[in-house]
């Protein structure tokens, strides 16, 4: 079976699968409390500590601490390769150059998308965590780069329109979170998904020097979402991210995304891009949000 056939490897493949039903749509501001006292603001520290230790530690120790407060988790992850020089992926008719099983094969590009339940608080949590294959050598006398590309990407989170909704629609922004080079872009709205902007080249360059021209991992940056029910949501309702990447010369003007799965770029004559799902099922970056219920 070739990586492209392969599922990628899920919190359902994990974890045994639990029927804890959800208690209805929320809109819960941050000083509303759940029975053990928890509000958002506590939610938004133990996400926030969580990712550092996505950093040191790795996914399953992520997982271990948010379950230990509380919060479910489930995640699924694709990877795809850049090509030899580091100017983009390869084509889409090359299946080869993307891992849907990471923990058989390897990449350049990591995404993870998350999806996270406070079972206290009642709160949903969606998020596009991203790290990239990079070396940056620089000397008195000499300079070499290799990773991602300017200008920036785009990352979306998509759902089925009328089962979920962004927890305040009127204040979009409060309801979104993105790291130092991550930004939620303003007019991706629509519904069914927002989109992002994401600077690789400069979370690879700030994570700091490789001193050498081994490839190392950047650190991870994200995109979030804080999510309510919506009027047809069904118990089980998956989580759906894509993310393009972008090369060569030129600016991003815009993102746009689409449910199923789809996502787009606006941006200038000379800038190429390519959807890193182009050819493949919608499954290789799902969640299915019951993998967050905890046992």
């Amino acid at each position: 079976m070739s990586e492209k056939q392969n599922r990628g490897v899920s919190r359902r493949d994990a974890l045994k699968k639990t029927s804890i039903a959800f208690a209805g749509s929320l809109t819960l501001p941050s000083v509303v409390r759940g029975e053990k006292g928890r509000s958002l603001d506590d939610m938004h520290r133990d996400l926030m500590q969580s990712r550092r230790i996505q950093n040191n530690a790795g996914l399953e120790a992520r997982i271990n601490y948010l379950e230990a407060r509380g919060i479910g988790a489930g995640y699924n992850r694709l990877l795809a390769k850049f090509p030899n020089e580091g100017n983009g992926p390869s084509t889409a008719d090359s299946p080869d150059n993307y891992c849907v099983e990471p923990d058989k094969c390897d990449g350049d590009i990591d995404l993870t998308l998350w999806f996270f339940y406070d079972q206290d608080m009642e709160a949903y949590y969606a998020e596009l965590s991203m790290r990239y294959r990079y070396y940056y050598y620089q000397s008195y006398t000499a300079y070499d780069y290799w990773g991602p590309r300017y200008p920036d990407d785009g990352a979306g989170i998509m759902w089925e329109k009328d089962h979920w909704e962004v927890m305040n629609a009127d204040d979009i922004p409060s309801s979104t979170e993105g790291d130092d080079h991550v930004e939620w872009d303003n007019g991706s709205w629509n519904q069914e998904g927002l989109g992002y902007r994401v600077n690789s080249a400069d979370i690879a360059r700030n994570t700091g020097q490789t001193n050498d021209r081994d490839k190392h991992w950047s650190d991870y940056e994200y995109a979030g979402v804080y999510l309510n029910q919506a009027e047809d949501y069904e118990d089980g309702d998956s989580i759906h991210a894509a993310y393009e990447y972008t090369w060569s010369s030129g600016e991003l003007s815009g993102v746009s995304v689409s449910y199923p799965w789809g996502i787009s770029v606006s941006a200038s004559s000379t800038t190429k891009s390519e959807d890193l799902q182009t050819e493949l099922d919608g499954s290789s970056l799902m969640v299915d949000t019951s993998d967050a219920y905890l046992q």
